[in-house]
């Protein structure tokens, strides 16, 4: 038999590779290509606020290539440090006075600190913050890619596939990761999101290969950097994984602690402050998809296509009000939702946390949804046979590329709703999700049931 034909009669039967090869040629070739050239065209005619310049294609070679990056994380967060060294109050004169957006917890300082005792300059340390972030963009890939191919593999789809067939997979797969566009834009920007989405991934794998201990330790350092992951800690509890709980206890507990010591206790607790303002504000800018976006884009409560540095969106009680309802009634359904299978404490569970905490923040910027990342790849190798791989590949398609030329309608109520399409595609992914777990535990209860059944025929009442 030709090895070759072998090769194709494996593709056909799994169906898993053509679908990756046909999906990165219209997604990463095809349609970010139309969505480069309309973000240009829009930008050239001026019929944007500012030049947005966003897709995943334009972001990929303007800046990853060419290791640029801002400084949307760091400069904030130096400012912080300036105003600890003169000896003011950190958030009192950053945020509320200077009005600069640094909104992270002062654990996120440590390392920036740590890098000025040691002597190294602002501009050292900016420097060193993009070669980090650049290799964590490349490192996640690989993590994405691999969490993939370790799924499929266990899922039996991809047994049969070897030679040019498993490149081709591997190669479609890492193209579809490289223009996952909230994580080239989160580079682009010079995010700590783009560290954040690595750590995640690097949990998110630890999880799969059950060690839940060190999984715990990065979600801990997470924690530490945005205190929306503190879900987790209440997740680890519920479900029993008692060792990720006290990994990331610790880690966040040390943190803490050290934070405590350097900058001062009252500027540990005034954070809450500022937690409570931006939950009431939240932001009206278009990259803000949350429902608190949503809601603010539909009353076209705030400037919606330009960017204000120094001000959140109007604080509107209706916003305010339906958001926290939305958020509150979201994580009670991730914690609480009765998964009474092995899948409880599991991937697609994890997952299903994860997304939660993302979209139920009042800001949910598109650099935001990189973390989604690894969990396309977890869902590509366990779900190519579901019934709801379209469902999953809708939401991919929207989540991966940037939709600026929609922000043409942002001043038309009701239709400025599509500002939010990664918002839906998020929320179709958490629908996939738990079918997907009821699915599979309608299966469990059919397959123990055709288990009793010749017994019960043995032993008739």
């Amino acid at each position: 038999m030709n090895p070759t034909n072998g090769i194709r009669a494996a593709w056909r039967r799994t169906d898993l590779g053509g679908s990756l090869v046909r999906l990165a040629f219209f997604n990463s070739i095809l349609l970010n290509g139309v969505l480069a050239l309309a973000s240009v065209l829009t930008a050239r005619w001026h019929l944007l606020g500012p030049p947005q310049l966003t897709s995943g294609l334009s972001v990929v070679f303007l800046w990853l290539f060419r290791m640029r990056q801002g400084d949307d994380s760091w400069r904030p967060m130096l400012h912080a440090l300036e105003v600890f060294h003169a000896r003011l109050p950190i958030y009192q004169t950053v945020f509320f006075q200077d009005h600069d957006k640094f909104q992270y917890p002062l654990t996120s300082l440590l390392p920036l600190y740590g890098l000025q005792q040691w002597g190294m300059s602002n501009a050292g340390i900016l420097t060193l913050m993009n070669i980090l972030t650049w290799m964590a963009f490349w490192l996640t890939l690989v993590l994405t890619v691999r969490i993939f191919l370790l799924t499929a593999k266990r899922n039996g789809i991809l047994n049969e596939l070897k030679g040019p067939g498993a490149a081709a997979v591997a190669a479609s797969a890492g193209l579809l990761v490289l223009f996952f566009y909230p994580e080239t834009y989160s580079y682009a920007l010079g995010q700590m999101q783009t560290l954040l989405a690595l750590m995640f991934a690097g949990a998110f794998y630890l999880w799969l290969t059950e060690q839940f201990t060190f999984a715990g330790a990065l979600f801990g350092l997470m924690c530490l950097i945005k205190p929306q992951y503190s879900l987790f800690l209440l997740w680890f509890a519920l479900r029993k994984k008692f060792s990720a709980l006290a990994s990331a206890g610790i880690v966040i507990a040390l943190g803490w602690f050290a934070a405590g010591m350097i900058f001062g206790w009252h500027d540990q607790f005034a954070y809450l402050t500022v937690l409570g303002y931006i939950s009431k504000h939240g932001e009206s800018y278009w990259l803000n998809e949350s429902m608190n976006g949503l809601l603010n884009h539909l009353l076209l409560n705030g400037p919606i296509l330009n960017w204000v540095p120094d001000a959140f969106a109007p604080y509107n009680s209706f916003v305010y009000m339906a958001s926290t309802l939305f958020s509150v009634g979201l994580i009670a359904v991730a914690l609480f939702y009765p998964i009474e299978n092995k899948n409880r404490g599991g991937l697609v569970d994890l997952a299903t946390m994860a997304i939660t905490a993302t979209i139920a923040s009042p800001v949910a910027w598109h650099h935001h949804y990189a973390i989604l990342l690894p969990i396309f790849g977890y869902l590509a190798g366990a779900m190519s046979n579901s019934r709801y791989k379209m469902h999953l590949a809708i939401a991919f398609v929207l989540i991966s590329n940037s939709w600026s030329p929609l922000s043409l309608l942002a001043q038309v109520p009701g239709w400025n709703a599509v500002l939010s399409l990664r918002l839906f595609a998020a929320l179709l992914l958490l629908y996939v999700l738990y079918r997907s777990v009821r699915a599979m535990h309608s299966r469990e209860e059919s397959l123990a049931l055709e288990e009793t059944l010749p017994e019960l025929a043995c032993h008739p009442v």
